[in-house]
């Protein structure tokens, strides 16, 4: 693998990781996946298992594809890089996810639950999410060839992380209930607080909130229309042509659309070739979007 300069990101101080090879003769391996399988039933309420007979059966019927690392990977090294790349998700990908979710009807009688982390003083056998954490961070260690820390080691971890995540989110929490009591009682903007805290050094930074920029622009209605990155139009396209949005937003807003886009594509643009808009004029705005855009549009939007 290289990054986005042409440098290769497994060099220098960088240890590069090895792939792990399921084993079920090996205890971590098998720990890992007990646990990891418990905790999954428990979130959906159902009745997990500990009896090794049950696993050893699965698994024996089970391929495990072999790990084939990805060719011509570049990774960012910046966070702008790594910003620009993250955002590029394609739409198929979140329309193949979205089929894959089951229908309502398939759930019933299903009940999720949250489970807390607890972190007793001498982890018992029965311990699913500290058996889960072990096992990881030493399957970690193996990956990358370093010592694998013990049950202490993960124990000491664990309860010096717990005290820090409980008091940090309920800081947060309490803060921001403040902010919401100020929007249900329709507060002016200056007794807003925008709070940055670090409990690990005592610091705790409030500032007032900028308002938005505002702006105006002249409406065929003779009375400026004022807005900000915060405004939006509302209308019902469904069904509605392309040439019925232009004029029913004129009628609307008084404001004459120039240009209209989805996403990265251009819909319409009073500058574009005549002829091609004027045929993008009898189109449904769905059809449009999905012609152009080559994206299906989602049911809720």
């Amino acid at each position: 693998m290289e990054t986005s300069t042409g440098a290769r990101f497994w060099s220098g101080s960088k240890r590069a990781p090895r792939p792990i090879f399921f084993d079920m003769s090996n205890g971590t391996h098998l720990r890992f996946l007990v646990s990891a399988a418990n905790l999954q039933a428990s979130v959906y309420g159902l009745n997990g298992s500990t009896d090794m007979k049950v696993y050893r059966e699965v698994l024996e019927n089970f391929y495990v594809p072999p790990f084939t690392p990805q060719e011509d990977v570049r990774i960012s090294v910046s966070d702008k890089e790594k910003t620009s790349t993250s955002s590029a998700v394609k739409q198929d990908d979140i329309d193949k996810l979205l089929t894959e979710i089951p229908k309502a009807s398939e759930m019933a009688g299903y009940r999720l639950k949250c489970i807390n982390f607890e972190c007793e003083c001498e982890p018992v056998d029965g311990n699913a999410a500290f058996a889960f954490v072990q096992s990881a961070s030493q399957l970690r260690a193996e990956n990358y060839d370093i010592y694998p820390p013990s049950k202490a080691d993960v124990l000491m971890i664990a309860q010096g992380a717990l005290p820090s995540l409980e008091t940090t989110a309920a800081m947060a929490a309490a803060l921001l209930c403040l902010e919401m009591y100020k929007i249900k009682a329709a507060a002016p903007l200056h007794l807003y607080q925008n709070t940055f805290f670090n409990l690990a050094n005592s610091l705790l930074v409030s500032a007032e909130p900028v308002a938005a920029k505002v702006n105006s622009v002249p409406t065929s209605f003779g009375k400026p229309y004022v807005w900000s990155i915060w405004s939006k139009f509302e209308i019902d396209g469904t069904d509605m042509t392309l040439q019925n949005f232009l004029k029913t937003f004129e009628a609307q807003e008084g404001l004459e659309i120039e240009m209209l886009s989805y996403g990265k594509s251009l819909l319409y643009a009073s500058f574009l070739n005549k002829k091609k808009m004027e045929e993008r004029l009898h189109w449904t705005l769905i059809d449009l979007i999905e012609k152009i855009s080559t994206t299906k549009v989602p049911q809720n939007q």
